[in-house]
């Protein structure tokens, strides 16, 4: 370790406080606010400490909320797998497990110890979006929109404190962030803002600002997704707060600005991390949406005129960025603005021609090797396409920025269509029913997947148990099929009959 850093705060004291006030709220069946505090635990929660160990914190937030579930269960209050949404994700993605395992046995066999920990936290990833799922359909669609919405305020806020405490006190935030959220293997970043003396690149709660960056773009989805397409979930009569002196134009204008200000400093937040994958992802979103909305008739014209107001927004706060980021990382700055320009070079530091460090400085002398920093794993995979070898190493490949190629490491191509069967049907279901924010995530989730770990990582299984709760929330798709034969059979002009 780089440096020997003193917890500056108790962090098993903060899980254990966060895990009661949790249960308190299940037990007296408030989901409003254990929703909040789950999916901010997800997101924020500090690392656990076991003697010398430091572990996710969501072995605890698992057990809470698998005891939830089976009471639940027991009491006749929850009905298990009872939608095509939760058969599917849990089928694909416990074959994928499986897969990881076979992929193991047969090519790897090594480490068994750390092995079983691996697959412990690939058990966790499985259950954990089922586990927020069944938490959600205790409440109703609006009141999930709206816990999500308020959570995500919440990590906003928390983040721009970490933020401003990163800038302006680098020694104290940076034994904060180190003390909160530098896990085992995983404290390279951090290790290198310390080599530095400051950060140059804004962590937030997270230990990376890969992470901070992965969940900001899913966040922008989820909340410039819902905005513009108006879900009833956000826009009917609000359950928090209600005035009767509030008419219902003024609680449009006050959440149309919420969200909107939330979306500028989520964007400000990942740029300062130097992010690729919200610097290039919401531009990419941003076209994508002006394509996608062309499929809206009904809404079209209002659509567009709130893409319009996206798409200002998003040049607004690109601009002002840019003007204020300070001296020391104008460097950094000019490369990843530069990238803008020539986007399909953001790929090259993963798969291909170059490859950065984690700090930003100097960024025309790391571009020092014409092999990605995932080179080493595709060699693996050429030799084990099928099945994979397993969640471990056998020859010190690096795989940790990019879901792709570590679904294809683990579980090889069997694997991969595993997690493409899942979020390829809830695409499908999205577009059959014209669902913005599930049109908006399974992309996010893709981008995602290019640069980071992005379907693994626990800041997003709340996201991922929207995804399955929202495809339960629409029709079957047999049903949208047998309505689009019966206008067909009506009228038989129409359909080139």
């Amino acid at each position: 370790m780089l440096i020997q850093v003193q917890q500056m705060l108790p962090n098993d004291l903060i899980l254990l406080l966060w895990a009661a006030v949790l249960i308190y709220f299940l037990a007296r069946r408030q989901y409003w606010p254990a929703v909040v505090l789950a999916t901010s635990f997800a997101i924020m929660a500090p690392a656990l400490i076991v003697g010398s160990r430091r572990l996710s914190p969501l072995y605890i937030l698992t057990i809470i909320l698998l005891a939830d579930c089976l009471l639940a269960v027991k009491h006749g209050e929850l009905k298990l797998f009872a939608h095509t949404a939760d058969r599917w994700f849990g089928i694909s993605m416990g074959l994928a497990f499986l897969l990881y395992g076979l992929g193991y046995a047969v090519n790897n066999r090594q480490e068994g110890s750390a092995f079983v920990v691996a697959m412990a936290g690939y058990l966790q990833v499985l259950l954990l979006p089922l586990l927020f799922f069944y938490l959600f359909k205790r409440m109703s669609r609006r009141s999930v929109y709206k816990v999500l919405t308020l959570s995500i305020l919440i990590t906003v806020a928390v983040n721009l404190i970490f933020a401003v405490l990163q800038r302006a006190f680098y020694q104290q935030a940076y034994n904060l962030t180190y003390a909160l959220y530098a896990s085992d293997g995983r404290y390279k970043p951090l290790n290198e803002v310390a080599k530095l003396g400051y950060f140059d690149r804004i962590f937030g709660t997270f230990y990376s600002p890969t992470l901070l960056g992965l969940t900001a773009l899913m966040m922008l989805a989820f909340l410039l997704s819902v905005w513009l397409g108006r879900q009833p979930g956000l826009w009917e009569k609000s359950g928090l707060g209600d005035r009767p002196d509030v008419t219902a134009a003024q609680k449009a204008r006050q959440q149309t600005g919420l969200i909107l200000v939330a979306s500028a400093l989520l964007l400000h937040l990942a740029i300062i991390a130097y992010t690729k994958i919200v610097i290039l992802g919401l531009p990419v979103f941003i076209i994508y949406w002006v394509i996608l909305l062309a499929f809206f008739p009904a809404q079209r014209k209002a659509m567009y005129q709130r893409w319009a107001v996206i798409l200002g927004l998003a040049a607004a706060v690109y601009v002002i960025t840019y003007f204020t980021i300070p001296a020391f990382s104008h460097n950094a700055r000019d490369y990843y603005y530069g990238l803008l320009l020539q986007p399909l070079n953001s790929l090259t530091s993963r798969y291909g021609s170059v490859k950065l460090n984690q700090s930003t400085q100097n960024m025309e002398a790391a571009v020092n090797s014409n092999r990605g920093i995932t080179a080493s794993a595709v060699e693996v995979i050429k030799n084990h396409w099928l099945i994979g070898v397993g969640p471990l190493s056998i020859k010190q490949e690096f795989l940790g920025d990019s879901q792709v190629v570590q679904v294809l490491h683990n579980g090889g191509v069997l694997a991969l269509l595993c997690y493409l069967s899942f979020y390829g049907y809830v695409y499908l279901k999205g577009w059959c029913y014209k669902n913005l924010p599930l049109l908006s995530l399974i992309p996010a989730f893709l981008i995602g997947a290019l640069a980071a770990v992005a379907m693994d990582s626990r800041q997003m299984m709340p996201f991922i148990a929207f995804l399955i709760y929202e495809t339960t929330a629409l029709p079957r798709l047999s049903a949208r099929f047998k309505k689009s034969k019966r206008a067909d059979r009506q009228n038989p002009k129409a359909s080139g009959v």
